[in-house]
């Protein structure tokens, strides 16, 4: 098969739902003459001359595929989506890409925090101390707090198990928990010692995404893949147009809510919050 000039190829990172729902609004977002094959990274990987050369643009979705095909130095555009740090996954970096990021700016988080518990403070978060991200990612919220609040950080692989650092985390008189994307601290076994705990100990937690807060964290934010997606047409679109390539654009988030947990915990949140979030989970739902 071939691809000619003017089409956009795209390689998800992986054959999964996120990814194939922001692949799908973003070829909806390009129109038909665009529109070019979708392959999935590990047949890219395996037989890397199903990759075209001439493709108008390249669109990754997901870390592992844009990484990759960074990498690989394309003559095409390289636009991408659904990426965590791009400028540590180095997309920063010569040869240009551009994209959209699913890193919520930490002032946004903590204006969020603000809003929703009016009286909070003291915020204690789990982190990695062997982690460079996760050390730099707690001095960042803790130079962007407001004055007067106050940061309590517990570096998880320094303790015998993630309980025992939850523990001592619940035990520093905090008025919330906020969680930071890292799959190397957060699975479903830390999720669920964690909510426990903090209903428990009748802490309230900020969840870095919205089955987090599904799950049993009273607030925090969404990412749509969907509309990242769309946003990574945008960005198609202004290659085609020849506009200068964008380096990094902040995603677009959702406030989601769990008010089954507001409710288990005595906590009322601002009917202004309420009418924000986009994501609401309420008794008998």
């Amino acid at each position: 098969w071939m691809v000619s000039a003017g089409e956009v190829v795209v390689v998800v990172s992986a054959d999964l739902p996120p990814y194939r729902q922001a692949q799908e609004a973003l070829l909806t977002g390009l129109d038909a003459v665009h529109r070019g094959r979708c392959l999935v990274l590990a047949e890219v990987t395996a037989d890397p001359g199903k990759l075209p050369a001439d493709a108008a643009c390249v669109v990754a979705i997901g870390t592992p595929a844009a990484t990759w095909l960074h990498r690989r130095r394309l003559t095409s555009p390289l636009v991408y989506c659904m990426v965590s740090d791009p400028v540590g996954a180095g997309l920063h970096q010569p040869p240009s890409a551009s994209g959209v990021s699913t890193d919520v700016a930490l002032d946004d988080q903590l204006l969020l925090i603000r809003e929703s518990l009016p009286q909070a403070r003291t915020v204690g978060v789990l982190y990695r101390e062997r982690d460079e991200r996760s050390r730099q990612t707690v001095g960042q919220l803790r130079l962007l707090m407001p004055a007067g609040w106050k940061l309590e950080a517990v570096a998880m692989d320094q303790h015998d198990s993630p309980a025992a650092a939850i523990d001592l985390l619940m035990g520093r008189s905090i008025d919330l928990v906020w969680t930071m994307p890292d799959t190397a601290i957060w699975n479903e076994a830390t999720v669920r010692s964690l909510l426990l705990t903090s209903l428990r100990r009748r802490v309230p937690v900020f969840g870095f995404s919205t089955s987090f807060v599904r799950a049993g964290a009273l607030f925090g934010i969404g990412l749509d893949p969907a509309a990242q997606g769309v946003q990574a047409s945008g960005l198609v679109r202004e290659v085609f147009a020849g506009k200068a390539m964008t380096t990094v654009v902040a995603p677009i988030y959702e406030i989601c809510l769990n008010l089954v947990v507001a409710q288990k915990l005595n906590v009322t949140l601002p009917a202004a919050v309420i009418g924000r979030a986009k994501r609401i989970f309420e008794p008998g739902r």
